[in-house]
């Protein structure tokens, strides 16, 4: 059972971007293609991350990455994990 229709998403008329791994093992890789495929009136992308799953974006960056301290901070300031939405401008 599927909780978008094709005639819903064909509704979605502002640019989209589609975030996915190939290896997601909780939405699957079939149904995150599924709804960028029927989003047919979106200006859409489909990035996908070579063998990473559901939760990437949520795993740090390795340390040998270059220019994380401003990430590594972001990700550790007071309140995070609070349940308050927060943005940061990297």
């Amino acid at each position: 059972m599927r909780s978008f229709t094709p005639a819903g998403l064909a509704g979605l008329t502002l640019p989209s971007l589609w975030i996915m791994g190939d290896q997601d093992d909780v939405a699957g890789a079939d149904g995150i293609h599924w709804l960028h495929d029927n989003a047919v009136k979106s200006e859409r992308r489909l990035l996908v991350f070579a063998n990473a799953r559901n939760n990437l974006g949520g795993n740090p960056p390795p340390a040998s990455a270059p220019d994380t301290a401003r990430l590594r901070a972001a990700r550790e300031e007071p309140g995070r994990g609070t349940g308050r939405a927060r943005a940061t401008t990297l």
